[in-house]
């Protein structure tokens, strides 16, 4: 994750991805993107979403919370994640809708 951040840097830059409260990141826009350009991004965001979700197991099972509350541990990271944005990094509210932090 560390090693694909900075691929995803300017994707976050141009507003084309975001940090979602789900704790994954979500495409916003891709106007503009070559074929080639759209298949790079949708790659780091499934491999990145992929690691998230397993990073968020793993936590879970480390510290002996059930299962099923998998997706308290999510929405700590979401909130982690959405704070560490960038300023003018896409974020999604509470309400559903995206704003520049």
């Amino acid at each position: 994750m560390k090693a694909r951040f900075g691929q995803l840097v300017p994707y976050f830059d141009a507003g084309r991805i975001g940090e979602s409260t789900s704790g994954s990141l979500q495409t916003l826009n891709e106007e503009g993107l070559s074929l080639q350009d759209k298949s790079v991004l949708r790659k780091l965001i499934n491999d990145e979403n992929k690691d998230r979700k397993d990073l968020y197991a793993e936590v879970t099972k480390a510290m002996n919370i059930d299962a099923s509350k998998v997706g308290d541990v999510q929405k700590i990271f979401a909130d982690q994640w959405i704070g560490a944005a960038h300023t003018g990094w896409m974020i999604q509210k509470a309400d559903g809708s995206w704003a520049k932090k």
